[in-house]
């Protein structure tokens, strides 16, 4: 076997107009998430769902648009990308460990089979409240990264 076969592509990042097309289009829905949970507008959201969680919703949307925004790098890019996993953890929780009853619904598929249907609830909050979990424990990983001191510049002066 040649060893140009086995050669991992490198990953490829988005183009300026690409991220300006993300950035809207998570702006756009996050300014709307916050337009519904403020009452800027005449939206209703879902039963049961309280305007404080669509709000929230929307802060993660809009966080990811200025994130997308942000040199990859940066330590604003860094603090930002943790407070919304971290807003998005919150969400996540409320669904799994919030008042008021819950449906969800299940599917699968493989290939040519599939099913869907009503899943239950314990099932539903037990789902939301494992990636509650698993957003909460990469955001405290993603916090501890962003706010580490910057490593000490190198002395470039020959001794």
């Amino acid at each position: 076997m040649d060893d140009d076969e086995h050669v991992v592509p490198e990953s490829k990042e988005p183009s300026p107009i690409e991220r300006a097309l993300i950035a809207i289009a998570l702006g756009a829905t996050g300014l709307f998430c916050l337009a519904v949970g403020f009452h800027w507008v005449s939206a209703q959201p879902s039963p049961g769902v309280p305007r404080g969680i669509v709000a929230l919703v929307g802060v993660v949307l809009t966080l990811g648009c200025v994130v997308v925004l942000l040199p990859r790098n940066s330590q604003a890019s860094a603090v930002l990308a943790a407070l919304m996993i971290s807003c998005f953890a919150a969400v996540g929780g409320w669904i799994a460990l919030g008042p008021g009853e819950r449906t969800f619904g299940m599917s699968w598929s493989f290939g040519l089979f599939g099913s869907a249907g009503d899943a239950s609830e314990w099932i539903g909050r037990m789902a939301f409240g494992f990636g509650a979990l698993m957003c909460a424990a990469f955001a405290f990983l993603m916090w501890r990264r962003a706010l580490r001191p910057p490593p000490p510049a190198e002395d470039t002066e020959p001794r």
